[in-house]
């Protein structure tokens, strides 16, 4: 995943957060539509997040964690202490989300 398209998912989390849960549906068919420049899996993503999947979590980690893993391992040289850092900084990825400004 891009930083840019990170960006707009946590962009797009932050509008469809600030509607009523009624009125996200409407809300992402116009920001993800095909006018919009964005696709459905863009949407799909948003709405993994807002229904607090925790596959969208699981698929996040999945995604990311090997190559981070491989980074802190090259840096840490300690498996245990690259699983934490691993860890750590996905938890915090996910957490600062909305607040992430690239």
């Amino acid at each position: 995943m891009t930083p840019e398209r990170y960006q707009r998912i946590g962009q797009l989390f932050d509008e469809a957060l600030e509607r009523a849960p009624e009125d996200r549906a409407a809300f992402l068919d116009h920001a993800c539509g095909p006018n919009s420049g964005d696709d459905a899996l863009l949407r799909a993503e948003v709405e993994k997040l807002l229904a607090h999947d925790e596959r969208a979590f699981a698929e996040f980690f999945d995604t990311y964690a090997p190559r981070l893993f491989r980074f802190a391992m090259r840096r840490a040289g300690d498996e245990d202490l690259a699983e934490e850092i691993t860890q750590t900084t996905l938890i915090a990825a996910v957490q600062k989300l909305k607040t992430w400004r690239g």
